[in-house]
């Protein structure tokens, strides 16, 4: 958060900061699939049933992805009106679209394919669960105080978020497949 302020401002702080919550209306939708992800994988894993668990995430993908898909395109198509409404100061526009645009694709990507985190936690690896978030905002945080002290700015952020987001994800695949 210092570094935040000391180069974006209060107001880039706050900007970023309601880009993060005009998501997490639409990442609310998620948490009742995650419970039911901990249920089923548990129940498949002691039954040793990886086929049905498979079938089951694959399914979850492809509903839960369609409609975070659906609620994030809403998002995307009001995108400026949204940001002006919520008052993101006027330099901050152009960034907060597309800031918008890429946290909101990590966020597609969470509730689709993200959703591996869950069967994490239903096998009992909460170990891995929480190495692969601690892992997620090492890399968020090397790469966007990286790109803020390349005067990146309000983008910095979205591309630290993007790159611990996508590259957790991929390793929590490698994890669960194992």
């Amino acid at each position: 958060t210092p570094v935040i302020i000391a180069r974006l401002g209060i107001d880039g702080y706050g900007t970023w900061t309601i880009l993060f919550t005009v998501c997490s209306y639409v990442d609310m939708f998620n948490m009742s699939f995650g419970f039911a992800y901990n249920k089923f994988a548990a129940e498949y894993d002691r039954k040793k049933d990886y086929e049905t668990l498979s079938s089951l995430l694959s399914a979850g993908i492809l509903v839960v992805g369609a409609v975070a898909a659906l609620a994030l395109s809403a998002v995307w198509i009001w995108t400026r009106p949204i940001l002006i409404f919520l008052e993101v100061p006027d330099r901050f526009l152009a960034d907060s679209a597309t800031a918008l645009a890429l946290v909101s694709l990590c966020l597609l990507l969470r509730m689709s394919f993200g959703n591996v985190f869950y069967v994490l936690s239903g096998l009992q690896r909460l170990d891995l669960q929480h190495k692969l978030s601690i892992f997620a905002s090492i890399i968020e945080f090397v790469v966007s105080v990286a790109m803020l002290a390349m005067d990146y700015g309000l983008l910095a952020l979205a591309y630290g978020h993007c790159a611990g987001q996508f590259l957790s994800t991929v390793a929590a695949w490698f994890l669960c497949k194992r």
